[in-house]
């Protein structure tokens, strides 16, 4: 490298500090013009192109690097990222799949590539299944448990690795739950109260609650930390109280923190705490009005407080914002049977008919037989 480069590098370095990217292009343009065979400046624009959002420029600067050295581990890191962002996740695992091979020490390298491999394939029924074959390991979640343990083992400080592992722990008992759990559902007057048996070992859940309570010991104010938790308590280990006092304690990091207040209004309600979870419902419209699944939340505390007028308004918004909200229909019907409006009740329960609730939820005959005794009180029988 030549005195002249290597000043310009420099000089490039010093102008990203301060913040000015087209400075640091400039002269790291100048530097390959003088040394084209010389890949450091080709990385380095790269990296101030995608700061300036140039990611097009920044992918070819990395590509002519990489030519150039094949084994040059910023480069490979770099590109893998940009991969990452514009949806090509084969291409960026494979980037990190070299990097690790050349440094197999990275520890970042492979955090990145278990998150990438949960972006692209976790939303597959296959990802949580053995694989049958070698080309199947990626996006197999074994495969990338064993990315997350390898991470933690090289970083063992790193707070958000600890918080991922646990997070892909928790999506496979959820799977396990939904596949293994008998749910039923309970005539009148609460048809959506469900009832579930579990199948499965909850021991099985100690190793994700054991690594975000780790996460949080690493990273006490991270209100995301305490509502995951939270929820792990609150979903799979049925102890509601201990997700109250998580939950609570994100909101006290995170005053605004809606998905926290949701989930303890959720739990308010599992603990036989109504009047708190009409409280949280209402904090959750006051920072999202328009969503319909906080009236919902609010109308389900509102009827075991036996305010069937309130819970019928909430419902009536539900039902304004999202028209197929298959679970509004049946609720409200309960409401206007509290409140003696027979028809309008009878109304509901066809319209939940109609959108498949009683095929989705298998009480099709219960709801029927309703609907006639509802019809029945009507004036010549309706």
């Amino acid at each position: 490298m030549s005195e002249e480069v290597a000043r310009l590098l420099d000089a490039g370095i010093e102008a990203v500090k301060k913040g000015d990217y087209a400075a640091a292009i400039q002269l790291w343009s100048q530097a390959v013009e003088l040394d084209p065979n010389d890949d450091r400046p080709l990385v380095n624009r790269a990296t101030a192109y995608s700061q300036t959002g140039n990611l097009a420029a920044s992918l070819a600067d990395l590509d002519a690097a990489l030519k150039l050295n094949p084994n040059n581990l910023h480069a490979l890191f770099s590109r893998a990222n940009l991969y990452a962002a514009q949806n090509k996740f084969r291409e960026a695992i494979a980037d990190l799949t070299k990097v690790i091979e050349l440094n197999p020490n990275d520890a970042d390298a492979y955090y990145n590539r278990a998150n990438i491999n949960v972006r692209a394939y976790g939303h597959m029924a296959t990802f949580f299944a053995p694989p049958k074959g070698a080309g199947n390991l990626m996006g197999n979640f074994n495969q990338v448990m064993d990315d997350f343990t390898q991470a933690i083992k090289l970083k063992p400080n790193m707070a958000q690795y600890y918080a991922n592992r646990a997070g892909l722990q928790f999506e496979l008992l959820q799977r396990m739950q939904t596949q293994q759990t008998r749910t039923h559902t309970i005539n009148v007057p609460k048809t959506f109260q469900q009832q579930t048996v579990q199948k499965f070992d909850l021991s099985l859940a100690e190793p994700a609650l054991k690594d975000i309570s780790k996460a949080i010991e690493l990273d006490p104010k991270s209100a995301d930390y305490w509502k995951n938790r939270g929820v792990l308590y609150l979903v799979l280990l049925n102890k509601p109280q201990e997700g109250i006092a998580d939950l609570t304690r994100a909101i006290e990091l995170a005053p605004k923190f809606v998905d926290a207040y949701t989930f303890r209004c959720n739990a308010f309600n599992k603990a036989g705490q109504p009047d708190k979870a009409d409280d949280d419902a209402t904090r959750c419209i006051e920072l999202e009005p328009n969503n319909p699944n906080h009236y919902f939340n609010r109308a389900m505390a509102r009827r075991k407080l036996n305010h069937h007028q309130g819970a019928l308004d909430d419902l009536n918004e539900v039902i304004k914002r999202d028209p197929k909200h298959i679970k509004a229909y049946p609720n409200r019907a309960e409401c206007y049977t509290e409140l003696g409006k027979k028809k309008e009740a009878a109304a509901d329960w066809e319209q939940y008919l109609a959108l498949g609730g009683g095929k989705q939820f298998g009480d099709e005959q219960v709801v029927q037989a309703k609907i006639k005794k509802l019809r029945s009180w009507f004036p010549f029988g309706g």
